[in-house]
């Protein structure tokens, strides 16, 4: 979409989308049901959506800027992938796993083949599930006794947030 009309006395928005996703899943039988929780049966289902705005700047669009997020409502931790180390998250239904992120980055194309950028992103979940300072495995790898994966307890946090610097060269 064009929203602006090129500019040789400045720089200027040239063109910009808004992507939109959301998605649905669930799981019915063996003990649980899509929706609804009761004495007998837990909700098996997740819920999620995210929104972007990506903006190209430049006479030759060579500068991009994306800013956006998405959240996830999972009630019962359905397809949540599992965590290193022992008892460090459940799959159990009816453990609630909730979540947002936000994250904006600047990318620079000189060229068709090279694309160098910096992003910051924020993440956050009402249980612990990112990796802490003290990392996921144990300090010698989990070789016994010390790093048992029977016994050993990754550092998890719920909130994460990361600066990204990236470049991408294409051949």
């Amino acid at each position: 979409m064009q929203i602006l009309e090129k500019s040789n006395a400045r720089v200027v928005p040239q063109s910009c989308i808004f992507p939109l996703t959301a998605d649905l899943g669930f799981e019915q039988g063996g003990g649980v049901q899509a929706f609804g929780n009761d004495s007998k049966k837990q909700a098996q289902h997740f819920l999620s959506a995210m929104i972007y705005h990506r903006l190209w700047l430049g006479k030759k669009q060579q500068w991009g800027w994306t800013i956006g997020g998405g959240l996830i409502r999972n009630p019962g931790r359905y397809l949540i992938l599992l965590t290193a180390g022992q008892g460090s998250i459940s799959q159990n239904p009816g453990d609630p796993f909730d979540g947002w992120d936000a994250s904006t980055s600047i990318q620079y194309m000189p060229n068709d083949f090279m694309t160098i950028g910096i992003e910051f992103a924020s993440r956050h979940t009402n249980t612990p599930y990112f990796s802490g300072r003290g990392g996921v495995t144990s300090a010698n790898g989990w070789n016994a006794p010390i790093g048992d994966p029977k016994t050993y307890q990754a550092d998890l946090v719920k909130d994460e947030n990361r600066l990204i610097f990236s470049s991408i060269f294409r051949f």
